[in-house]
């Protein structure tokens, strides 16, 4: 007669089921990521331009390494990309630099990429813009929405329709994906960016990163970068 074996049960902490947690990010970067906003704060406060880029800047610039531009179509942009440590390799006409530097970089398939700071309204911003959706070229478009008319429009990202003309037509001219994100959200804006520079180093051309600065729920709550980036650090245990 067959008889049921009887295991012990092994009762997990709450400690080591968050070890074992799967997470798409590593807990240095996340630390990393925390120690470069908050370097960008102390920025802020000793007079530079306003705090637009913050969690922009530290999310998208951190997986960039030797080799790889950064560009800004706006002075402001550029005063605040140099004051947090960040290398500019060209300013406002010179996106033209940064689009034959992403040019060559395709050609000789480097995999090296170049990140563009900017204003949509600029002329520079749209024409580098429409000559890396023509060529496919292996740059980020960093911009920033100033206000929350259209957050419920711009929420949902378009991509073409599957196994349609169409589709199969807009892929072969070169499509470049426009990829909306809280502003305010460091962890939410480097995986966006993650996957964005990861797309570009595989040759499949640009993208667009747009940052929406939601506001949280709550008439006394402010969109704070650093103070979001702490509270999600503590849930995890890492502050």
């Amino acid at each position: 007669m067959a008889t049921k074996s009887s295991k012990p049960k092994v009762k997990v902490s709450s400690k080591a089921e968050k070890k074992e947690e799967f997470s798409l990010i590593s807990n240095a970067t996340l630390r990393t990521l925390y120690a470069d906003l908050r370097k960008c704060e102390r920025v802020a406060k000793r007079g530079g331009p306003g705090a637009a880029y913050d969690a922009m800047i530290s999310g998208v610039l951190m997986d960039l390494g030797d080799g790889d531009a950064v560009a800004s179509t706006g002075e402001n942009a550029a005063v605040r990309l140099k004051r947090a440590g960040k290398p500019v390799a060209a300013v406002g006409l010179g996106l033209d630099a940064a689009v034959g530097t992403a040019l060559l970089a395709k050609v000789r398939k480097s995999r090296k990429v170049g990140v563009i700071f900017g204003e949509p309204s600029t002329e520079a911003f749209q024409d580098a813009l429409e000559t890396a959706r023509h060529y496919a070229l292996p740059l980020i478009f960093v911009s920033r929405t100033h206000g929350a008319d259209e957050i419920a429009e711009r929420r949902a990202v378009r991509r073409p329709t599957k196994k349609t003309k169409s589709a199969k037509h807009a892929l072969a001219e070169g499509h470049l994906p426009r990829m909306y994100v809280d502003a305010n959200d460091v962890v939410a804006v480097y995986r966006v960016a993650h996957e964005a520079i990861d797309r570009a180093r595989r040759g499949r051309g640009a993208t667009w990163i747009e940052g929406i600065p939601f506001k949280p729920e709550g008439k006394r709550l402010k969109a704070d970068a650093v103070a979001g980036m702490e509270l999600y650090l503590r849930g995890k245990g890492l502050l």
